[in-house]
C-alpha cells in the first residue's frame, strides 16, 4: 500500500489522471485554432526577420553601387 500511495503523488500519475478526467472535454477545433495561430505567429516572425536581412543587403548593394565599388575583386 505504501508504494501505491507514493505513486499517487508522482507528477506522471497526476498528469495522467488529469488527462484522463479531461479527455473529450476539450474541443478539437479550439486546439487546432490555437496551433494555427501559433504557426501564423512563427511564420510572421520569420517573414519580419527575412525582411530585415533583405533590407540590409539592399542597403549594402546601394552603397556599393553608389560608390562604384565591386562586390568582389577589383573590376
Amino acid at each position: 500500500m505504501e508504494a501505491v500511495e507514493r505513486h499517487d503523488k508522482t507528477a506522471s500519475h497526476l498528469t495522467a489522471f488529469i488527462a484522463h478526467n479531461t479527455f473529450g472535454q476539450t474541443r478539437i477545433n479550439v486546439l487546432l485554432d490555437n496551433q494555427k495561430s501559433i504557426a501564423i505567429t512563427k511564420h510572421n516572425q520569420q517573414v519580419n526577420r527575412n525582411r530585415e536581412i533583405l533590407k540590409s543587403l539592399i542597403r549594402a548593394t546601394c552603397f556599393l553601387g553608389g560608390h562604384e565599388i565591386p562586390f568582389r575583386g577589383h573590376e
